[in-house]
């Protein structure tokens, strides 16, 4: 089954489920837009982990 890329906006994407979520549907070709409360502090790593995502694509 294939499936046609998508812009996605998922919510709480900092951890967790919404992490896990956000990751798996950037890794499928979706367009992902994440949320969190903050960019930084303890939520860096999140960002980092996304931007990651988007690089290896080769997304703006």
């Amino acid at each position: 089954m294939t499936t046609q890329p998508n812009f996605v906006v998922v919510t709480g994407a900092s951890n967790g489920l919404g992490h896990l979520t956000a990751q798996a549907l950037a890794e499928v070709g979706h367009t992902v837009r994440a949320g969190m409360r903050a960019s930084t502090g303890r939520d860096s790593y999140a960002v980092a982990a996304l931007t990651e995502v988007k690089t290896e694509r080769g997304c703006g």
